[in-house]
């Protein structure tokens, strides 16, 4: 077993979107997200949000344009309501220094480790089964 403390491990939630929520249509509702960012403050874990979209945006769905403004005010009061931060990127350039910025308030570790055990049990069980497929067809073990 790995140690680590009693504590649970630190947890923080990253959204990214266009920020319209449409179902429920109530943010406040008992499955809305502000109810889901209340609910992350009580477990203590923030929600950081970056809107990332343009006031103007739009996708095609079966030939016909659909407005997809971004709604900053409700990823602003998510992030608000959990205790976490609010970015905006209206770029990929703007993403990805959001991405910087957030990598480097979050961290993270990498642990390199040994992945031989997985390989030596299906080794193991591969010869196992063919030591008894040998012994089923040849009534005799193989010399």
């Amino acid at each position: 077993m790995i140690g680590g403390g009693d504590a649970p491990p630190p947890a923080r939630i990253v959204l990214l979107s266009d920020g319209k929520e449409t179902v429920p249509t109530n943010p406040d509702n008992p499955k809305g997200c502000y109810t889901a960012a209340r609910t992350a403050k009580d477990q203590g874990v923030p929600i950081s949000t970056i809107s990332f979209g343009t006031p103007y945006g739009y996708v095609e769905i079966n030939g016909q344009r659909q407005p997809v403004p971004v709604d900053d005010e409700m990823l602003k009061k998510i992030a608000e309501l959990s205790g976490g931060q609010a970015f905006n990127a209206s770029s990929l350039v703007e993403l990805k220094n959001v991405y910087v910025s957030l990598q480097q308030q979050i961290g993270y570790e990498t642990i390199r480790g040994d992945a031989s055990a997985g390989w030596l049990r299906l080794g193991a069980l591969v010869l196992a089964a063919s030591v008894l497929a040998a012994m089923l067809i040849n009534r005799r073990l193989p010399t």
